[in-house]
């Protein structure tokens, strides 16, 4: 039995060591922090814009002349473009992570995950520099509600490279990530104030909000587009690493393991055999020490 389970953990050991893509891409000489900075640095982006449109709604009337409604339905669109993002980003990662089952550095036709972001964030920088100047109505609301589709994509995705970045070390994989989501409330949080003070000191404009948001999205996607990406979690080494375990534990079981707390196999086979009842369980077979005894004491009571 022994000499089985260790030939288990040794197909998992062979398994988990196995070269995955980020290490064929060089994942090793790139500090863990410093990617993880480059995911904290693109949450904040799309924080500081989710933040910046509030404040310059007003704004976006004055210069295109649409309405509170034609407003409010292009923010909607936003949301709308941001859970399709989301969605794209699922079946992005489906398919990088079956290919990362087969032994492939990368799904058919399919940008490594760093470089998606980096063209995600690039979409956004566009999108930025554009509603920071347009005075058109139909392109300022076509761009709101485009920019939530990379919005939605890089968001999913920080998160997700973040748990498969830091797998090996649970304890820092939830710090990370609730860093990474501390930097997009961060994000949110800086960008009205520079919107407030555009609009107090600049005349009523809000470009240079969206403007450095733009220039800090497209540095972000220049450093996520030279730096590798985290490897997917492998299903078929999730799966032999199951297999393995229920096959351990399969061949370890005994029926010693249920029976009563404290009582052994031996005991109760010795206490059945001694004393002929069922199974030696109950005092229905009289096979106790204790009830040999009083049984004894009662016969010489009644033989005196």
């Amino acid at each position: 039995m022994s000499e089985r389970k260790d030939e288990d953990e040794q197909v998992v050991s062979l398994l988990e060591e196995a070269p995955r893509p980020s290490d064929a891409a060089g994942l090793s000489s790139c500090s863990p922090r410093i990617v993880t900075a480059l995911y904290c640095s693109t949450m904040a982006i799309n924080g500081g814009m989710v933040g910046a449109f509030g404040p310059s709604l007003e704004t976006f009337h004055r210069t295109t002349h649409l309405s509170p409604g034609q407003l409010g339905t292009a923010v909607l669109a936003n949301r709308l473009a941001k859970l399709f993002g989301t969605v794209l980003w699922a079946w992005y990662a489906e398919r990088i992570s079956a290919s990362a089952a087969r032994g492939a550095l990368s799904a058919p036709l399919m940008l490594r995950p760093h470089a998606a972001m980096a063209v995600g964030l690039a979409t956004s920088a566009a999108s930025c520099a554009v509603i920071g100047f347009t005075t058109s109505a139909d392109a300022l609301r076509f761009v709101v509600a485009a920019s939530g589709v990379p919005y939605g994509f890089t968001d999913s995705a920080c998160i997700m490279l973040t748990l498969w970045l830091w797998r090996s070390d649970a304890g820092r994989q939830r710090g990370a990530v609730a860093v990474v989501n501390v930097f997009f409330t961060g994000g949110a949080f800086v960008t009205p104030i520079l919107v407030a003070a555009s609009l107090h000191y600049l005349e009523a404009t809000v470009w240079p909000a969206f403007h450095t948001l733009a220039a800090a999205a497209i540095l972000a996607a220049a450093a996520l587009s030279c730096t590798p990406s985290p490897a997917p979690e492998r299903k078929s080494s999730a799966a032999s690493r199951s297999t393995a375990e229920l096959d351990a534990v399969s061949s370890e079981s005994e029926p010693s393991e249920l029976l009563p707390k404290g009582q052994s196999r031996a005991g109760v086979a010795s206490t059945g055999d001694s004393g002929g009842g069922d199974e030696g369980y109950g005092d229905e077979g009289g096979g106790t020490p204790d009830a040999r005894g009083k049984l004894g004491e009662e016969e010489a009571r009644l033989g005196g």
